[in-house]
């Protein structure tokens, strides 16, 4: 991507939520994916977006542009806080004040991740602090209820879905954006479209230890809906029940699709029944 060009410190990435303060800024977008861990854990990753004009970048140096991101994540349980967190941290840009123009449209992404005992009915809340080029400040909120697949020890489940608009191969394993030996541009699911042909996702299959078997396999339908769940696209693959947990990752081209709300159904199948299911409205 041309985009990535200018980015150089803050591991960020390019872009359902609901506001509860004034939304002033389209591009702040909040999603949470939620992984179950061999622990017995859950892993929360919150994924938040802001456009690059909606913060501003001083230039600290020749062709060398810095802005402070001020944010924090709270996650509640009715009354109960089981973690809040301060995120202070800079985002930098090299480039001349003409490469910083073409990009203030792009989503700047971030990640911040959880490891809790049970987050089930969990509320997440988000609030950043922006400064746009005119030096205003506000504050933008988002919420997001935590939806987390009920595991068993009995039948498969699914994790969380990530979206991402492109895929690019890493040996790293150090940050959520990094998972099963790809780097995964996330892209919430508000956000994503634009000029997006393609639409990556990751998730994984949590399987019973009854299941897990080396000689056997399982099929994964990815399926595409409009709103009134009309198929549009389908993916079948084939994977391994060699592991309890089975990560995948699929693509989709959605190039000439309009620009609309869908579901994207992942479906698994042992035989000819269907052990599993997860869906997410992009």
């Amino acid at each position: 991507m041309k985009q990535a060009i200018y980015i150089l410190f803050l591991c960020l990435s390019f872009a359902t939520a609901a506001s509860f303060g004034q939304n002033r800024y389209a591009g702040v977008d909040l999603d949470v994916v939620c992984f179950y861990r061999d622990s017995g854990k859950v892993k929360v990753e919150v994924f938040y977006s802001f456009l690059q004009k909606d913060i501003k970048l001083i230039e600290t140096e020749a062709n060398r542009w810095q802005a402070d991101i001020n944010a924090k994540v709270t996650i509640l349980q009715g009354d109960n806080l089981l973690v809040s967190r301060v995120i202070n941290k800079p985002f930098s840009l090299t480039g001349t004040k003409v490469d910083v123009e073409k990009s203030r449209m792009l989503y700047i992404v971030d990640v911040v991740p959880f490891l809790i005992d049970n987050p089930e009915n969990a509320l997440i809340q988000f609030e950043i602090n922006l400064q746009d080029s005119s030096g205003k400040t506000y504050t933008e909120k988002l919420e997001k209820r935590i939806s987390v697949p009920i595991k068993t020890e009995l039948r498969p489940t699914f994790g969380g879905v990530l979206l991402a608009s492109e895929l690019t191969q890493t040996d790293r394993n150090e940050s959520p954006f990094e998972k099963a030996g790809y780097y995964f541009t996330a892209n919430p699911s508000n956000t994503f479209g634009s000029d997006y042909g393609t639409l990556y996702l990751y998730t994984e299959l949590f399987l019973p230890g009854s299941l897990v078997n080396n000689n056997d396999s399982i099929t994964i339908n990815t399926i595409i809906l409009d709103p009134t769940s009309r198929e549009l696209l389908k993916k079948t693959q084939r994977i391994s029940a060699s592991m309890p947990i089975v990560p995948y990752i699929a693509s989709l081209s959605i190039d000439g699709l309009p620009s609309d709300s869908y579901y994207l159904t992942i479906t698994a199948e042992h035989g000819t029944e269907v052990i599993a299911k997860v869906q997410k409205v992009f």
